[in-house]
């Protein structure tokens, strides 16, 4: 019982740990900059493209059939991935405390009140009543 309890305490403060993390709603500045310069970096050849006239890539598709994630910029599309990831992830460490709760409960109560013994007693008892079990035939089953 003792070890569950530590185990469970353990796994707890990992979790809240991670909580935090998840609690984060800013985006992370070295990132965003570094996703500003590669935005600039495509708008600018985007720029020159449409400056020689290269309308069409090498597949023959004109820029406007283009998906519209595509033509928005990329720091955009990450800013939005973060905060659904962030909500994501908050929720699922939030129910995993809970289910570890949970669980961590129902194993202390089902040890201390001795529920698996009553259980194995209760289905020998079945075993013989109805099946014409002996109480050695339910080890040598089980062995």
């Amino acid at each position: 019982v003792a070890f569950t309890i530590v185990v469970y305490s353990f796994e707890g403060h990992l979790d809240a740990r991670q909580k935090i993390s998840y609690q984060q709603t800013s985006f992370p500045t070295e990132l965003e900059t570094t996703v500003r310069a590669i935005d600039q970096e495509r708008a600018a050849s985007g720029k020159e493209s449409a400056a020689h006239g290269e309308s069409k890539d090498g597949n023959g598709d004109s820029d406007e059939n283009k998906s519209e994630a595509a033509s928005q910029p990329l720091l955009s599309q990450l800013q939005a991935k973060f905060r659904s990831a962030q909500t994501y992830g908050l929720d699922k460490i939030n129910f995993g405390i809970l289910a570890g709760t949970y669980d961590t409960a129902e194993s202390v109560v089902f040890l201390l009140l001795g529920f698996l013994p009553y259980v194995w007693d209760w289905s020998c008892h079945l075993g013989q009543t109805y099946f014409g079990y002996h109480d050695e035939a339910a080890y040598e089953t089980n062995i």
